[in-house]
């Protein structure tokens, strides 16, 4: 955010040459343990009988516990200025609370116990952020996000695929789910030990932080407030089709581990080779025009589900689609770096995604709802499309709202690619 100083760029070079296969190294641990149990969560709901309410409610509850005490998170550890301790603490938390999880035997219990696990587990996303902050150099940040992001494709895809080949093997039983999300707690638990390997520089700080001076910096950087709305706007639009995502996969297709994770190998396959270019095209030409483009391209996936529902059209669109996503992933996290001050970042993050994640609760509900009321009337397979075409128009109409961000990187500050 700023100017950078010759020698605090200097400075972070030379701490991220150091500590960055430690950063690797969390990254893949933490990506293998997302990767044996993300894609599966939501078909694993429609397997313990969730209606499409419940699914909303899935959807809802784990984004808004995921985001909900971010703000809390993020202030707490900027307080304390440790933050791969925070990391490592509730990384270990949200591991054990699997225990729970996979004792479930109803969609109610295991919406609960998921819901509870996320908000532990959220409290590691801002202050993760913010240890990132601190240690990748600003003249290259697009290009140290993305790599990361390649470390961590690789890592779920592996996972992912494994947790294929174990569905194989125990075949149509609740431990081809299960057993997964056993192995994701043991990975979560690697996780974080690694993460305490990571040395943290010394935070700087003109003056001591509190609330009331954080929120007052937050309302006067108008930057941020803009990204925050558009971005809390373009949140509900999406979220509005989740739950029908899963209805479709789960119900109408019948998908189970297996297919799920040939799906997610794929979508991890492509982002992976888009990794390689996307890091010095989001510092050659700024983050703007990755996330308009990004975000309003998203209107695919809503439109391929409604109208080629399938195997095949599934795996072609991810395919194509996770290459925008790396695109649009880096630009977002260059950008949420740009407009955040350092000494404050962890709190800011945990702002920007606790809108997020009520915006995401927000939408699911209502598309959840939405089916719900349409079901008895249009019939189920209308129903759902109707709830797509929503969602649909919105992520063109939100996405395109996303032209009011100033890109706020200074030309002299990214760089060459």
């Amino acid at each position: 955010m700023g100017a950078v100083s010759k020698e605090d760029e200097e400075r972070k070079s030379e701490m991220f040459r150091r500590v960055r296969k430690r950063l690797y190294l969390y990254v893949v641990s933490s990506s293998l343990s997302s990767g044996l149990s993300g894609p599966f969560l939501g078909v694993y709901a429609t397997r313990l009988g969730a209606s499409p309410v419940e699914l909303g409610l899935f959807h809802s509850l784990l984004n808004l516990s995921a985001n909900v005490m971010q703000v809390f998170w993020g202030y707490v550890a900027d307080k304390i200025g440790k933050y791969r301790l925070v990391v490592s603490a509730f990384s270990l938390a949200a591991a054990l609370l699997w225990a729970p999880v996979i004792a479930s035997k109803t969609a109610s219990e295991y919406i609960m116990f998921a819901s509870l696990q996320a908000l532990v587990a959220s409290a590691s996303g801002p202050t993760w952020t913010a240890l990132l902050g601190l240690v990748l150099p600003h003249s290259a940040m697009g290009a140290s996000l993305a790599k990361l992001s390649q470390y961590a494709s690789f890592g779920s895809m592996v996972s992912t695929l494994a947790a294929g080949m174990i569905s194989l093997a125990v075949g149509d039983t609740a431990l081809e789910f299960t057993l997964p999300f056993a192995l994701s707690a043991v990975f979560g638990a690697v996780a974080a030990v690694s993460v305490l390997m990571v040395r943290e520089p010394p935070l700087k700080r003109p003056s001591p932080i509190s609330t009331g001076l954080v929120l007052r910096s937050v309302r006067a950087n108008s930057d941020f407030v803009r990204f925050v709305a558009l971005s809390s706007l373009y949140g509900a639009s999406m979220s509005v089709a989740w739950p029908m995502f899963t209805r479709v996969a789960g119900v109408e297709l019948g998908f189970g581990v297996w297919e799920l994770s040939i799906l997610t190998v794929t979508s991890n396959l492509s982002l992976m080779v888009a990794q390689q270019w996307v890091g010095s095209a989001v510092d050659r030409y700024g983050r703007r025009i990755f996330i308009v483009l990004g975000r309003t391209l998203f209107v695919v996936y809503p439109a391929v589900y409604a109208l080629v529902p399938g195997f095949w059209t599934i795996l072609a669109t991810n395919a194509v689609m996770n290459v925008v996503s790396a695109f649009l992933t880096t630009a977002l996290q260059a950008y949420l770096l740009d407009v955040t001050p350092e000494d404050a970042r962890a709190t800011y993050v945990a702002l920007y995604n606790m809108a997020l994640g009520i915006s995401f609760s927000l939408g699911s509900l209502a598309g959840g709802f939405l089916s719900n009321f349409l079901d008895p009337v249009l019939g189920t397979w209308c129903s759902t499309r109707v709830v797509f075409a929503l969602s649909a128009v919105l992520r063109v109409v939100t996405g395109l709202l996303h032209l009011k961000l100033k890109e706020v990187a200074r030309r002299e500050d990214l760089g060459s690619g």
